[in-house]
């Protein structure tokens, strides 16, 4: 099998090239006509039409390969302009991919400080409770009547219920009967949370 030619269509530089080519023929083929014209127009003569149809292909030549010319440009200046709008879109592509990393990364580091947090704050709690505990119960009562009461019944609901209720027993009997309807309505609440 021989190799196929290609269907490919010329360039806009091969058909310029051609018709450069043609209107140099055209120009030097009309050399001869244009000079008995001139001798013809020496005799007073006007010119032929012959000598007009002569020359206006090559006018018509001529602003058809300027009229290639400026598209060829013209063709240039949007390649140019669509590489550069290619360009800064490669650019925006590669900015937001380092604004992700970046964000994905504080979102790491957001989601550990969390956990530690927790943690922090978890032990803290379980560290005041053992200290509640220690304490004299009236020493500790006179604590809790100033704190607030759902803070207050909070530490309680940790606390064994020996010291929970010795610590009750030091409190005032309106500050007792608020922390043991908090501690209730906590206790409802779970039980009517958990599965039958």
């Amino acid at each position: 099998m021989g190799k196929r030619r290609s269907s490919k269509a010329p360039g806009p530089l091969m058909v310029l090239a051609t018709l450069l080519i043609i209107s140099g023929f055209l120009r030097f083929a009309s050399g001869p006509v244009l000079a008995l014209a001139t001798d013809q127009g020496k005799l007073g003569q006007e010119d032929s039409p012959t000598q007009k149809t002569a020359m206006a292909p090559d006018r018509s030549m001529d602003l058809w390969i300027e009229e290639l010319t400026n598209r060829d440009d013209a063709l240039v200046k949007a390649e140019a302009e669509l590489a550069r709008e290619q360009e800064e879109l490669a650019l925006a592509k590669e900015l937001i991919a380092q604004q992700l990393a970046a964000l994905e990364e504080a979102q790491e580091t957001l989601r550990k400080n969390l956990h530690t947090a927790g943690e922090t704050a978890a032990g803290d709690i379980t560290q005041l409770t053992a200290m509640y505990q220690r304490m004299k119960p009236k020493e500790a009562a006179a604590i809790f009547e100033k704190m607030d009461p759902q803070f207050a019944a909070g530490f309680l609901a940790r606390m064994k219920p020996d010291a929970a209720a010795a610590i009750m027993a030091g409190l005032q009997p309106s500050t007792a009967y608020t922390f043991s309807a908090i501690l209730a309505g906590r206790n409802a609440a779970l039980a009517d949370q958990s599965p039958e």
